[in-house]
């Protein structure tokens, strides 16, 4: 499938895309211009560096979490299956 067809068959997605899409690329560009001509770009620059440095911790913190979450999940579906396993098998004949 080429772009053309995948665009002749998905156009009302592409255009509403480019209709939300739109209004917030064209605040960021003018958010910047303005910014340059305030003479405010460097301090945004490094604001938003601060802010990136205090999030990595924070993505650190978020991931340990989710995985030790996700591994008592996967140690409880464990159990289950043989505590299933087990009650069958005194089923068995």
């Amino acid at each position: 499938m080429t772009f053309g067809d995948a665009l002749r068959r998905h156009w009302q997605e592409a255009v509403l895309t480019l209709v939300l899409s739109l209004p917030w690329l064209t605040l960021l560009a003018f958010g910047i211009i303005w910014l340059w001509q305030a003479g405010h770009v460097l301090a945004w620059a490094l604001a938003c560096a601060a802010l990136g440095l205090l999030a990595w911790p924070l993505r650190h913190a978020v991931k340990r979490r989710a995985d030790a979450a996700a591994g008592v999940r996967h140690h409880l579906a464990l159990l289950r299956i043989l505590r299933c396993a087990n009650t069958k098998s005194h089923f068995r004949l």
